[in-house]
């Protein structure tokens, strides 16, 4: 069975990382319509760069380590015999950190570097108004693929497209999410659970063990 998983940032909130909404986190300290968005840049770079190196610190905590539901896709895909493609907008590695191997990161890798045309050298993190990475890539792995599970996102960053593609070419959908989102109903099924229970249940379904 060819299987896509599309991971957002609830997955890796249970080890740590923050999401934007968090009133502690480092997006709440600055002004992200400044700091986050295509060109923020050229407008601003004292506070860009404070902003990015504030981001990457908090990133590379020896707290923030991979969680059950990490460790479950990386058993899931070395044991799956056919195509296991996780697609994630997170810009972590914990994914790669639990095992797994064929990962696609949209949203870039904090680990990895971009230069800037001003030759600056900044965290590979793509910014708000920027192309996503390797979508052509993503839209031919999910227009191929079996089965499409979301889980930890609500599709909120434009990602929804893939979900179309999903649908449209057949593949069994499902979301997992303990909140009804705007795509819930276009899903086969959703599972009103989290991410590590929802994933649990149908791994043990498809009788991989």
């Amino acid at each position: 069975m060819r299987i896509v998983i599309y991971t957002g940032a609830g997955i890796s909130y249970d080890s740590g990382v923050p999401l934007f909404e968090d009133k502690d986190s480092v997006f709440s300290r600055y002004p992200l319509e400044i700091v986050a968005y295509k060109d923020s840049w050229r407008n601003n770079w004292d506070l860009f760069k404070s902003f990015m190196d504030e981001l990457e610190t908090s990133f590379m905590s020896k707290d923030i380590k991979p969680n059950a539901t990490h460790y479950l896709l990386s058993k899931w895909e070395k044991e799956n015999e056919d195509e296991f493609t996780i697609i994630t907008t997170n810009i972590d590695d914990l994914h790669e950190q639990a095992g797994s191997k064929n990962v696609i990161h949209v949203h870039g890798n904090i680990k990895e570097k971009r230069t800037l045309p001003n030759g600056q050298i900044i965290p590979n993190c793509v910014l708000f108004g920027e192309n996503k990475n390797y979508i052509y890539e993503c839209n031919k792995i999910v227009r191929r693929s079996d089965l499409f599970i979301c889980v930890g996102s609500s599709l909120s960053t434009g990602d929804d497209n893939l979900l179309n593609i999903a649908v449209e070419s057949g593949s069994k959908t499902i979301e997992i999410n303990p909140d009804t989102t705007i795509y819930s109903n276009k899903f086969d099924f959703s599972f009103r659970k989290k991410g590590h229970e929802g994933l649990k249940g149908i791994y043990k379904t498809l009788d991989i063990i």
